[in-house]
């Protein structure tokens, strides 16, 4: 699946985030940020995105409820590399393809529902 694909470079990893974003809601996936790395000097040098549903459900129910996952291993992931050097970032495709199938319908997603920025300013507004 080469949709994430991109030679774009990014300013920033919120501009980087929100295209990765953008392209999987478009496509009826949501990626989240598994792991970021920082470097001694204090800034973010590496992002690993991987889709929302990999992994596997490691918790337990201690409670008694009925309690579901949404995890089914997954093995979509991109990563972002930050360059301090040409200060950007860019985007590698490590694993493009998902194991099921894309959301019909976003809008009841947990992750969907979330407000960007420019929407809380707009309701703050």
């Amino acid at each position: 699946m080469a949709d994430f694909e991109t030679d774009q470079v990014f300013t920033t990893r919120e501009n980087l985030k929100e295209w990765v974003d953008n392209v999987a809601r478009n496509l009826g996936y949501v990626v989240i940020t598994k792991r970021s790395k920082t470097k001694i000097s204090g800034y973010v040098s590496k992002v690993i995105l991987v889709c929302d549903r990999s992994g596997v459900y490691r918790g337990t129910n201690t409670s008694g409820r009925n309690t579901r996952t949404k995890k089914i291993n997954c093995l979509c992931e991109l990563v972002g590399i930050y360059y301090k050097t040409y200060d950007y970032w860019t985007l590698t495709v490590k694993n493009g393809e998902h194991n099921h199938d894309p959301a019909m319908y976003m809008e009841g997603h947990a992750f969907a529902k979330r407000l960007t920025k420019n929407e809380r300013r707009m309701v703050e507004d």
